[in-house]
């Protein structure tokens, strides 16, 4: 998912509106119009001047924090009916860069864990308490408990989870251990595993690096960066913060079955990629990237979990999922065998499905040399009805063969049902 949004990037040259790129559902509509979201919002029009060309009122000042403050609250009030407050001293998080994190972790994990209860832990919720408060609108079947080091932070975020009703779905934890990420055995904490977890890391280890960064940019920053300390800084930085993450999620493992965070700078995506492929343990890894204007954000999960089990939902009945399944597998070279009326076995002796797999393919198309494969990868399909316009598929792999495999196949019929809705 791309979004591009003016308000991390513009200050006294603010574009017309925050422009949302996203081919798929979102609470956020595709354009955010300052001028009409003031009038649902009416505390915001006092912060809008107007176009010197069309004269609307769409134009922001991003340098001012009460202007910023206001925007955000108004963005999640209309488009999400979510009434929070936003102390003056407390990070102001961007929505749009917020909700693409909640979001991508909603789409990535709707198929995954079906209708069970997902139970999800934000390291340092903040006083906004944003990503709990989203991802109760966002994560169907979810629960959420915010973790912070801050007591005044976790005072004001239990307000916002109170003051919108939320009190049976999100939950706080003040973490005594500043060097601690995952409170799993902590006095206290109320779960002992976890659907997954997800972070925004201080970005810096001290001003110093905050200001020397800043410079390297080559312009002053015009955004409002309003905030506690310990939202902004902490001991080695990011680079040491996610890795500190990785060394926890070692210890944790399967207590958690999806481990999370931002990335902000690209140097530490590389080192902590780097890292996670040479944990023999980390079975799973995915990656996301949000892009607001000028600035790039990364996300990156990684899991070690061996579960063979997956599940897919897709908008069909019955009798068209199952024909969905078989058109498919026989576009991508799978040898299918009916075991039912609802069910399938899958074999493939090569990957097809992967655009290496298909350039290949083109290479060779030439020779009809057929060269006896063993096969890498066996699994059964099974349709079961979710209602009458909605199919679930759960695939189940072989644990003889490289879950590897399985694992990109379900990657890829992931991405070819979401195009079905397209």
């Amino acid at each position: 998912m791309k979004r591009e949004a003016s308000h991390d990037t513009d200050g006294e040259r603010p574009k017309k509106r925050a422009h949302v790129k996203d081919t798929s559902d979102t609470m956020l509509p595709p354009h955010v119009d300052y001028q009409i979201l003031s009038t649902q919002y009416p505390d915001l029009k006092q912060y809008l001047r107007a176009n010197t060309n069309t004269g609307r009122l769409n134009v922001l000042d991003f340098g001012s924090p009460d202007a910023v403050r206001t925007l955000n609250k108004a963005m999640l009030k209309v488009y999400f009916d979510l009434d929070i407050q936003l102390p003056e001293n407390s990070l102001c998080p961007s929505v749009p860069n917020r909700y693409g994190y909640v979001k991508w972790l909603a789409d990535t994990f709707t198929d995954e864990f079906g209708d069970t209860e997902v139970v999800g832990l934000d390291i340092g919720t903040g006083a906004s308490c944003i990503y709990p408060l989203l991802g109760a609108r966002a994560i169907k079947n979810s629960k959420f408990i915010g973790s912070d080091i801050n007591q005044e932070s976790i005072e004001v975020a239990n307000d916002n989870i109170k003051r919108n009703c939320l009190l049976s779905r999100i939950q706080t934890y003040l973490n005594t251990a500043r060097t601690r990420k995952i409170p799993l055995d902590a006095a206290g904490f109320p779960y002992k595993t976890l659907s997954f977890c997800m972070c925004n890391p201080p970005f810096y280890a001290n001003e110093k690096e905050r200001t020397r960064l800043e410079n390297m940019k080559g312009e002053a920053p015009i955004l409002s960066t309003s905030g506690k300390d310990d939202e902004f800084y902490t001991d080695g930085g990011e680079l040491a913060f996610v890795i500190g993450l990785v060394d926890e999620s070692l210890v944790f493992r399967n207590r958690v079955r999806w481990y999370t965070t931002m990335v902000g700078r690209k140097s530490t995506l590389v080192e902590l990629r780097k890292r996670l492929r040479s944990e023999k343990g980390v079975v799973r890894i995915k990656e996301h990237k949000i892009t607001l204007g000028k600035t790039t954000r990364q996300f990156i999960a990684w899991s070690f979990d061996r579960s063979p089990l997956r599940q897919l939902t897709i908008p069909r009945n019955l009798q068209s999922a199952m024909q969905w399944t078989l058109d498919t597998s026989k576009d991508l070279g799978i040898s299918v065998q009916l075991v039912g009326e609802l069910r399938v076995e899958l074999s493939a002796t090569r990957v097809t499905w992967s655009r290496k797999a298909r350039r290949q393919a083109k290479l060779q198309a030439s020779s009809s040399e057929d060269v006896p494969r063993d096969l890498i990868l066996e699994a059964t399909a099974t349709m079961n009805e979710v209602d009458g316009n909605w199919t679930r598929i759960d695939l189940l792999a072989s644990t003889s063969h490289d879950l590897a495999c399985f694992e990109t196949l379900y990657t890829h019929l992931l991405r070819r049902i979401s195009e079905l809705s397209q």
